[in-house]
């Protein structure tokens, strides 16, 4: 499941079909994600921990920011227990406060593509630079490699790779 923070949603349906990885299927009816300010705010996948935001940290919604829609996305691997009219109780719990809070949340997302040939090991790597005078405080972080991730670790960088972290 994916959540989207949407300045305009991409429908003005209740459910609409997005395309799998934001891919329209030839043949039905598509709109995207968010027609306009689309940001990740949240993840999930089976068997992953729910988030939860640190004290005094908060997603901006609504108002003067960019995000007044939220959209929730979920990915199914397969659709056929639904032919029988069988429904989906999955979603998330969304705790908001009209309080202004310390520090905004935010999300990150690096991400890779490339091939793996069958029976072949491969090595992926994702790293980015940020050139702005702000500080950040990464408090989480995820990997999603569907079926074919066997091994997955996160290097951290602060300021100089003098002193990189390995988790």
């Amino acid at each position: 499941m994916l959540l989207y923070g949407c300045e305009t949603p991409g429908s003005k349906e209740e459910v609409w079909n997005c395309g799998e990885m934001a891919l329209a299927q030839p043949g039905i009816a598509s709109a995207p994600v968010c027609k306009t300010g689309s940001q990740v705010i949240y993840a999930w996948a089976l068997d992953a921990p729910k988030l939860v935001l640190p004290e005094g940290v908060a997603f901006k919604v609504g108002g003067k920011s960019s995000i007044q829609y939220v959209v929730l996305q979920v990915h199914y691997a397969s659709v056929e227990r639904f032919k029988d009219g069988s429904t989906d109780d999955s979603g998330v719990f969304l705790y908001y406060t009209e309080k202004p809070q310390p520090k905004a949340a935010g999300v990150l997302l690096l991400g890779t593509g490339g091939r793996i040939n069958p029976n072949s090991v491969e090595y992926m790597e994702t790293a980015c630079t940020i050139n702005e005078n702000k500080v950040i405080h990464p408090f989480a972080f995820r990997t999603h490699t569907h079926a074919l991730g066997k091994h997955q670790r996160s290097l951290t960088c602060v300021y100089s790779c003098d002193s990189c972290a390995v988790a």
